[in-house]
């Protein structure tokens, strides 16, 4: 019999984000769903999954449209669970304002279509086992602490914390230096924000590892082991603190050791947690891909 596995994927879809997570029940939540002319979060579920096919949950951690692209597919594959940022029409303008191209702006045709109906039944979830835990700042709170129209809608972003067989995991959306500040050090909830991001295995870096979104009040609760980046091939802004040691403990994989890992140098990233043996609370990671 089949031991039931965690898997969480970082695709590399070039510019933007979509992170595929595996359940130890056989079903599947997505976290953000970029995508490319090559490659689609949800075909890449479905192709894994053949006939069994089951996406439990969708979060989109902001509507920027590299974390959006496919957000078609998303709805068409009827989610049973939606979580998405409480936006306003503040917040969609500042969207289209902070877009490469404002005509070719995603988050309106979403917005569009999901006032028009679209709304997954709300269920008692079952995640197999999995703890999710998510928190975010209120578009309009974001605008109170950010001066950009792409700041607002970076720091807005829902960040999802998953806690598998001893092993902790964070994605953190694009929220900037500004917003981490903010949530760890004044907002009203900054205990609950500290929990969140506290003893991590493996952290997804903020806003594809740039330096706006580092954070030394973040990485100093999180610790992690690795830190993943999804990041475009010839982007180099990604901030080299994530490989120090002083934040990072690092993995060792065939005798090397490893800090931070990016989809620019490796592909898509991905790592299976297996459940543990006996005598044991750690499950055991595999890392694919690469």
């Amino acid at each position: 019999m089949r031991r039931p596995v965690f898997e969480l994927h970082v695709l590399d879809i070039g510019h933007g984000q979509a992170v595929p997570v595996l359940l130890p029940n056989g079903s599947w939540c997505l976290m953000d769903a970029g995508a490319n002319a090559q490659l689609s979060p949800v075909s890449w579920m479905q192709a894994r999954s053949g006939p069994f096919f089951h996406l439990l949950k969708a979060t989109f951690s902001h509507l920027h449209n590299d974390h959006i692209r496919a957000w078609r597919p998303v709805l068409a594959a009827s989610p049973s669970l939606f979580l998405r940022v409480n936006f306003d029409s503040e917040y969609l303008q500042d969207v289209q304002d902070s877009s490469f191209d404002p005509a070719d702006c995603e988050a309106l045709h979403f917005a569009h279509a999901y006032h028009a109906g679209f709304g997954p039944a709300v269920v008692a979830p079952d995640y197999g086992g999995v703890l999710i835990t998510e928190m975010s700042l209120p578009p309009s709170t974001a605008r109170s602490i950010s001066g950009t129209a792409n700041s607002r809608v970076n720091n807005a972003s829902i960040i999802t914390r998953l806690d598998c067989y001893g092993n902790s995991m964070l994605i953190c959306g694009d929220m900037e230096q500004d917003g981490w500040e903010w949530v760890l050090q004044h907002s009203a909830f900054n205990a609950d924000w500290r929990a969140l991001v506290s003893n991590i295995d493996v952290l997804v870096a903020p806003h594809h590892g740039h330096s706006s979104a580092f954070s030394a009040d973040l990485m100093n609760l999180a610790r992690p082991r690795v830190v993943l980046v999804s990041v475009v091939g010839g982007d180099d802004s990604v901030d080299c603190r994530y490989s120090s040691a002083e934040f990072v403990s690092g993995i060792t994989i065939n005798g090397d050791t490893y800090r931070c890992m990016t989809t620019r140098r490796y592909g898509s990233l991905g790592l299976r947690i297996s459940p543990p043996d006996t005598g044991s609370w750690i499950g055991r990671r595999t890392w694919l891909h690469f």
